[in-house]
């Protein structure tokens, strides 16, 4: 019988070896085993276990969740991030996630309270507030008439039948007159004072 050509024949060989590591590879594969031509590595079982948690982990990240707490005097709308959540007084904390905030307090009869806060882990942030000692008052008086800008807020025209609540620091008070130039004043109230502004267009 004819011999075959070596080449053919080891060619033969090298197939069935690829054929018979494609097998067992398939096989390991199911059991988790790592197989290569020169050495067999076991994946532990553990390290896929923690891969996946790891993996659900990321899908599911767990919220943390503080609190605050408002008392205000005598009343507020309790805005967070623009957003109206409650009316003080409160019956309960306020669960927020942890994090920056924007706090308001709104009372039509009261100028705006602002404040920037932080919602910390497991915490409750206690806020006491009471807008009538944080307030100053203003009365303006103009000849013959203008328009009231208040920190670039229209306040109104004159004659203002009442004073203007205004909370205590700095202020930035601007009266236009169409016939006249602008008359600009910067005042500093103190806690309850009443400031009188007085000025003539002439």
């Amino acid at each position: 019988k004819a011999k075959e050509n070596p080449k053919i024949e080891l060619l033969k060989i090298q197939n069935c070896k690829n054929v018979f590591i494609q097998s067992v590879e398939a096989i390991l594969h199911e059991a988790n085993i790592t197989f290569t031509d020169r050495d067999i590595t076991i994946q532990p079982e553990d390290k896929i276990t923690n891969e996946n948690n790891t993996e659900k982990e990321n899908k599911n990240a767990i919220i943390e969740y503080g609190g605050l707490y408002i008392d205000c005097i005598p009343w507020a709308d309790i805005y967070i991030e623009n957003k109206k959540i409650e009316t003080t007084p409160l019956s309960k904390k306020i669960e927020l996630q942890i994090g920056p905030y924007e706090l308001k307090l709104i009372n039509p009869d009261f100028p705006e309270y602002s404040k920037y806060i932080i919602i910390k882990k497991n915490e409750t942030l206690n806020i006491s507030v009471n807008l009538e000692n944080l307030i100053s008052y203003i009365i303006i008086k103009i000849y013959p008439w203008g328009k009231v800008y208040i920190d670039g807020n229209y306040i109104g025209d004159t004659p203002f039948s009442d004073k203007i609540k205004l909370l205590t620091g700095k202020h930035r008070i601007v009266i236009q007159n169409p016939e006249y130039e602008d008359y600009i004043h910067e005042v500093t109230l103190k806690e309850n004072e009443t400031f009188v502004l007085e000025h003539r267009f002439e």
